[in-house]
């Protein structure tokens, strides 16, 4: 196995074109590890994901593995970030890019299939010999994809600090027609859903449409962002897109990829041709994400949302997909879609140094109490290229 570190933005075009190819032939092929994914990321949550107030690039970590052959094997696509122990302590934290701030879900490392156990081993030497980073933060990596297993085998018996803690998620394996599916249901939700759903598609005005074309997308978008935001409002809070712009920013880049690829799914009620639901989704590879929602605060009493939910999944079971990933947090609400229980796991990792016995003593976990980021470089954090670990 030979390594090559990637530190930066310049050179990362160079593996494009293998990329994807990896990705679908990798241990766990997910969306959200491809390269159009990490384009999108990178052109417009780049500049803010280190919380960096001048606006600086983030800083690629990347670690290509290639066996004899020179065919790419592994690719670690990481970041580093300033944070800070209790205000005062300066690390640098590594993470996966693109795996935060934009629907994302179970970061992980992308490993050719069969090559797992030395093209891991080969990463973490290569990262071990950088002194650009302090630890690594992996919130909600996967139990059921052998993404955590490949980690703990990889990072513990090479001695690094090791700290996690689970995470729920839900998801919906999907039967073979929608009867089948409401069948798993009680009996009062399968009568209400269809009750209700009966009832609102003889409606005058109603129509289920899902965004087809490029020139359906802006205003499809829009619709979301706009939704999603007056229904906050009504909890005397802002949404999600109005706190972070950055975030719809990455939607209207990567949405127009998406919807090209075939992997976008976005789904509205329209009533009298105006947009009064939104469900925002990707398909990859089998697999429904359920990510972003929204809908008329003023329609709240009809149910939209749950009712869109519920026309969502039956176009998913038509569609032939076989699972509906609801993501993170296995809510009451996620619970009553006969969704399943299924564990991620929150991964912290550093180095073995006397400034990291300071993080792992207890468990100081990022963007908490404790360790959280930072808008500059802390008194003493070392500049990019000097030991920080040492």
């Amino acid at each position: 196995m030979r390594t090559e570190i990637i530190t930066e933005r310049s050179a990362l075009g160079a593996c494009a074109a293998e990329w994807n190819a990896l990705v679908a032939e990798s241990s766990a092929p997910s969306l959200f590890l491809t390269w159009e994914w990490i384009a999108a990321w990178l052109d417009t949550l780049g500049q803010v994901a280190t919380g960096d107030s001048t606006g600086r690039d983030v800083e690629p970590l990347f670690v290509l593995v290639r066996d004899d052959d020179g065919r790419l094997t592994a690719v670690a696509p990481l970041h580093t970030k300033t944070m800070q122990l209790v205000g005062l302590v300066g690390y640098r934290c590594a993470q996966v890019l693109g795996a935060h701030d934009c629907g994302a879900a179970n970061p992980d490392f992308i490993v050719r299939r069969g090559c797992e156990a030395q093209a891991m081993t080969a990463v973490l030497e290569a990262l071990l010999e950088q002194p650009r980073w302090d630890c690594l933060w992996l919130p909600g990596v996967a139990e059921w994809t052998g993404a955590l297993r490949r980690f703990r085998d990889t990072c513990v018996p090479a001695g690094l600090f090791w700290q996690e803690r689970p995470r729920e998620y839900a998801a919906l394996t999907l039967p073979a027609t929608f009867d089948d599916y409401l069948a798993t249901l009680s009996y009062n939700r399968r009568r209400h859903l269809r009750r209700e759903t009966r009832r609102l598609m003889e409606t005058p005005g109603i129509e289920f449409v899902r965004c087809e074309s490029p020139a359906e997308l802006p205003a499809m978008l829009a619709a979301l962002f706009d939704l999603h935001g007056r229904w906050w409002q009504t909890r005397g809070e802002s949404g999600t897109f109005a706190r972070q712009p950055a975030k719809a920013r990455f939607y209207e880049r990567f949405a127009p990829v998406a919807l090209a690829n075939g992997w976008l799914r976005l789904y509205a009620l329209k009533r009298d041709g105006v947009v009064v639901a939104v469900n925002y989704c990707y398909a990859y590879r089998g697999t429904i994400h359920g990510v972003q929602e929204g809908f008329d605060p003023a329609a709240r009493d009809e149910g939209l949302g749950k009712l869109l939910q519920g026309m969502v999944i039956e176009a998913a079971i038509k569609e032939g997909l076989r699972e509906f990933d609801f993501g993170g947090d296995y809510t009451e609400h996620k619970r009553s879609w006969h969704t399943e229980l299924r564990l991620g796991h929150d991964l912290f990792v550093g180095r073995r140094t006397l400034k990291n016995r300071l993080l792992f003593t207890r468990s100081v976990w990022p963007t908490g109490r404790f360790l959280t980021a930072t808008n500059s470089r802390p008194p003493g954090t070392p500049q990019v290229g000097v030991a920080a670990g040492a």
